[in-house]
């Protein structure tokens, strides 16, 4: 069974950073939180390519999902 711990972990994060980059008061901050988002969309690209699912679309991964269940 595959793991998709560390891919799930990798996508909160950014999901979080995003909120941290909306509610930034400077832009500095903004600018801050932007390289950790690039960093983070840069593992999950990673993550991805590692795992076998960068050309998967979202069909195709539930029903991967669906099977090791």
């Amino acid at each position: 069974m595959t793991d998709f711990s560390h891919l799930h972990a990798l996508e909160e994060r950014a999901v979080n950073i995003r909120g941290r980059m909306m509610s930034a008061k400077k832009d500095t901050q903004w600018k801050s939180q932007a390289v950790q988002l690039f960093q983070t969309e840069q593992e999950i690209a990673d993550e991805r390519e590692f795992l076998g699912l960068e050309d998967m679309n979202v069909e195709d991964l539930y029903a991967a999902l669906e099977g090791e269940i």
